[in-house]
């Protein structure tokens, strides 16, 4: 095999492999959500329990379609670390203490099914992308 044949061998390895990475990524966070409840931070916590209200969202980014039909929680709480160094902080603020729980709005992306977080307690991830605190 020539030295040009090994480098398109290589580089369509590597393109293969970049495309199977974006599919999975893409599919990992299959459910907009913009949802009211609270943000549990502990020793082994880091989740947010959604509240069971008609006027939390789930499906379609920009719908404005109520619904209570979605999953369940606690979600794990998953994010940039921007975002979740802010959440931290607003904990702190908020409860005077590292731990605690806050009432929050977010908007973020919900994973597919499973078992996530301390001990596979958390039904699903969530990928928070804002949050804004509900007093």
């Amino acid at each position: 095999m020539g030295a040009l044949q090994q480098l398109t061998a290589r580089l369509r390895k590597k393109l293969m492999a970049a495309l199977l990475g974006a599919s999975m990524a893409s599919s990992a966070y299959a459910l907009p959500v913009r949802v009211e409840g609270s943000f549990n931070l502990g020793q082994e916590q880091y989740d947010f329990l959604p509240d069971q209200s008609p006027l939390n969202t789930v499906g379609q980014s920009g719908s404005t379609t109520a619904t209570s039909g979605y999953p369940s929680g606690p979600w794990f709480v998953e994010g940039r670390p921007d975002v979740l160094s802010r959440l931290e902080q607003t904990v702190r603020d908020v409860n005077g203490q590292r731990w605690g729980t806050i009432r929050i709005r977010i908007t973020g992306q919900l994973s597919e099914p499973g078992r996530y977080g301390a001990n596979g307690r958390c039904t699903h991830r969530l990928q928070l992308e804002h949050f804004e605190v509900i007093r």
